[in-house]
């Protein structure tokens, strides 16, 4: 009997080692991993830092200058035209009206752009003209007209004095406050929406004056 008993018990340990293994289990996730004095887990994600350096640089790749404002001024100028001919003089008085517009940004051939604290920081020259001033003309007028001063010769000369009047009234405006800040305000704006346009958060921006 007793060597019949051992052999029940040993039948009955080696089916319940078979009922172990072959029952359903539920999943586990794979441990995690010792690495040096570290923990870190089996499976890990790779993490991608923007660089917003690099981004605005591609941005601004090929561009020679940006325009922040388009100032237009409308002018009346008038200017009398004397003749003389034989001891004859004659007299003509010619009115023109034109509107002349002042393109004001930054020249980015210089352009620098730099990581800051807190920031970027962007160095460049003050704003200024970065084209030349584009001259309309409306209407023109002779309202007194001289026998020896034709209307076309009176208007060809009138409007050879608007140049240097136009290029006095350029360096005016770039010296102006408000017109510098303006052109600031668009180019930060500009360079804002660049780095904002991916949705991410995108650190502040400021302007460097050489």
């Amino acid at each position: 009997m007793i060597g019949g008993i051992r052999i029940v018990l040993v039948v009955s340990a080696a089916g319940l080692a078979l009922l172990y293994w072959l029952a359903p289990r539920e999943y586990e996730p794979p441990a995690a991993r010792e690495v040096g004095t570290r923990t870190q887990p089996a499976f890990l994600g790779r993490v991608r830092t923007r660089d917003f350096v690099a981004e605005l640089r591609s941005a601004l790749a090929g561009r020679s200058s940006f325009v922040a404002v388009r100032l237009v001024r409308t002018y009346t100028k008038s200017q009398d035209i004397q003749r003389s001919f034989l001891g004859l003089t004659s007299e003509a008085t010619v009115v023109i009206v034109y509107s002349v517009e002042y393109a004001v940004g930054f020249d980015l051939r210089r352009l620098e752009i730099d990581r800051a604290q807190g920031g970027l920081v962007v160095t460049v020259d003050r704003p200024g003209l970065v084209a030349t001033p584009a001259v309309r003309l409306h209407s023109h007028d002779v309202p007194d007209r001289g026998l020896l001063v034709g209307e076309e010769a009176a208007l060809v000369e009138l409007q050879a004095g608007v140049l240097p009047y136009v290029e006095r009234q350029a360096a005016r405006l770039e010296g102006e406050p408000e017109v510098a800040a303006r052109a600031e305000a668009e180019f930060l704006r500009f360079l804002s929406g660049v780095l904002a346009s991916r949705g991410d958060a995108a650190p502040a921006i400021r302007l460097s004056y050489r």
